[in-house]
């Protein structure tokens, strides 16, 4: 299914996350028991795109740098000293999702950055009503 489609349909619980994460295995665990139909986006093998980005962002009002984990060892070996504007902040998540913080949970236009796995229960519960 192409990206496009996914942010038209309202009903589809997107999660867009990165394999490698111990948040994005325990929310993967929790989502596989639980059932709950679910497109998930591999950052590390589907591209995304800025517009993507941005719609993402919008969902969760915040500025592109907010969605960067700069702790992070692979942001502070690709980035070490940087001063961004947004559109080369949108640009650098693009080329580098492995730098986005947390897994980001996203159902129609309801979009929640999962910091804790068990968060997704909550997100799904309200969206179901």
């Amino acid at each position: 299914m192409p990206m496009s489609e996914l942010t038209e349909n309202p009903d589809q619980l997107n999660i867009y996350y990165l394999p490698g994460s111990e948040t994005s295995k325990q929310l993967m665990a929790l989502l596989e028991e639980s059932r709950v139909p679910v497109h998930t986006i591999d950052l590390s093998k589907d591209r995304i795109t800025p517009t993507q980005v941005e719609e993402l962002l919008n969902g969760l009002a915040m500025q592109p740098e907010e969605l960067v984990s700069k702790d992070s060892p692979e942001f502070k070996e690709l980035f070490p000293d940087v001063d961004l504007d947004t559109a080369d902040w949108l640009t650098m998540i693009v080329k580098h999702p492995e730098i986005i913080r947390r897994p980001i949970a996203k159902r129609g236009k309801k979009v929640k950055v999962i910091e804790v796995p068990t968060e997704i229960l909550k997100f799904i519960e309200l969206e179901t009503y």
